[in-house]
């Protein structure tokens, strides 16, 4: 920075407007005075216990799995967390000083270097974590959607958005970081001399553009498979609600997008760029809802399956004594669904199916039969699924699961009456 004269310096960054007085010692805003503090903090706090809570159930629902099974969809999910706590430390810096929606007359021209700096970075870091968070969603989706990999629609339109994905926000970081030679210019507005070929503004509004539209195409990838699959309306509904949360991520971009155009007309960036900041925020945070809430019933259910996990003897106590004193096929056949004592009782006692109801990560036997449709578009009433090496054909949107059965023993019954078990031969 050259050696500026110390009032040029202490004064306003850009003109008040007529009708406004700058104050520099209580900014004042459209809202309050002294800026808004107190919503940046509360959504700073919001948003990353939501994205580490999120992380969390993800992460446990992989843990809880058996076999467990960890893929690099995940590491990529710790990754854009560790990049969105980056984001959120940088935010917070801003929140303190000057503070959100503060505008640029109420600041000092030499606190404009400190601000342009924190915005740099974040706009980095943004990008980075956005990049983490679409490449974790959409391999999740490519191993839950087609989990034998066949060539089909979803695989190609997968593959073609995490490659574009891929290179478009790699070259966004490269284009942002060194669009001004030397590379101090591209934060320091005090910097005297240098070049910028790429203009900030137009770089931000393509992003945001471009941004949007892969928002809009992960949110509806999801819905027009489920609402293809040979599923009960009611399922269909149930399953297509766990993705819908894309619609708040979509309405971050496109208002992230109306307050970049903004910046053509206005050179109030201190409030502009700290609006965007906000919808930036909601816009990650909706990332990780996407890819953490849909693992909540999985999560839910392997702890409530533990006998002695906290919701499980919550859930017994409630039930109080109906349980102990339900006798007779009922009482046996919750004996049987627990796993104890199955080895007393003969193979021609089978527990009915329970009729509570069920989501997407519950299809049980009895959604088998008519999950996969023939090639005419009807359901296709199968005993069970084909095994992987057979010759049968799947058809292109299915959700399958493989259920593997060891017989360790098996009932033989005698004259008398007496039923005795023996191993198989």
């Amino acid at each position: 920075m050259p050696n500026l004269d110390p009032s040029y310096l202490d004064a306003p960054a850009i003109p008040a407007p007529a009708g406004h007085v700058s104050d520099f010692e209580h900014p004042v805003t459209d809202t309050q005075q002294g800026g808004i503090h107190q919503l940046a903090y509360f959504a700073i706090i919001l948003c990353g216990a939501l994205a580490a809570l999120s992380s969390l159930f993800r992460i446990a629902s992989r843990i809880m799995k058996k076999p467990r099974h960890i893929g690099i969809e995940d590491f990529l999910l710790v990754a854009a967390l560790g990049l969105y706590s980056g984001f959120l430390y940088l935010c917070y810096e801003i929140a303190l000083f000057p503070g959100f929606l503060v505008h640029e007359w109420n600041i000092r021209l030499r606190d404009t270097v400190d601000f342009s700096w924190r915005l740099h970075l974040a706009s980095n870091f943004y990008g980075l974590t956005l990049l983490c968070l679409k490449l974790a969603i959409l391999i999740d989706w490519l191993h839950l959607f087609n989990p034998r990999m066949q060539r089909n629609t979803v695989f190609w339109t997968i593959h073609v958005l995490l490659i574009m994905n891929t290179i478009y926000y790699i070259s966004a970081f490269f284009l942002d970081r060194f669009r001004c030679s030397p590379i101090e210019k591209t934060w320091n507005p005090l910097y005297v001399g240098g070049s910028c070929p790429i203009d900030a503004n137009a770089l931000n509004i393509v992003s945001s553009l471009l941004n949007l539209i892969s928002d809009f195409i992960i949110l509806l990838l999801p819905q027009w498979i489920i609402w293809r699959l040979n599923l009960t309306k009611a399922k269909k509904l149930g399953a297509s609600l766990l993705f819908v949360i894309g619609i708040f991520a979509t309405a971050c971009g496109i208002a992230r997008m109306v307050y970049s155009i903004e910046t053509l007309y206005s050179k109030d960036y201190t409030y502009i760029y700290t609006t965007v900041g906000l919808w930036s925020l909601g816009e990650l945070t909706s990332g990780f809802l996407v890819i953490g809430v849909p693992s909540i019933p999985k999560v839910y259910r392997s702890l409530y399956s533990q006998p002695d996990s906290i919701l499980h003897t919550m859930a017994t106590r409630l039930r109080g004594t109906r349980t102990a004193d339900s006798g007779g096929v009922a009482g046996r056949a919750h004996h049987v669904e627990s796993g104890s004592g199955s080895a007393n009782l003969p193979s021609w006692f089978t527990p009915r199916p329970s009729s509570q109801s069920r989501d997407m990560w519950s299809i049980t036997r009895d959604d088998g039969y008519g999950l996969l449709p023939d090639q005419h578009g009807r359901a296709a009433y199968v005993e069970a699924y084909p095994d992987p090496a057979s010759s049968v054909e799947l058809p292109e949107y299915a959700i399958i699961r493989e259920t593997r059965v060891q017989i360790s023993s098996q009932p033989r019954l005698y004259s008398d009456g007496s039923i005795k078990w023996q191993d198989p031969k």
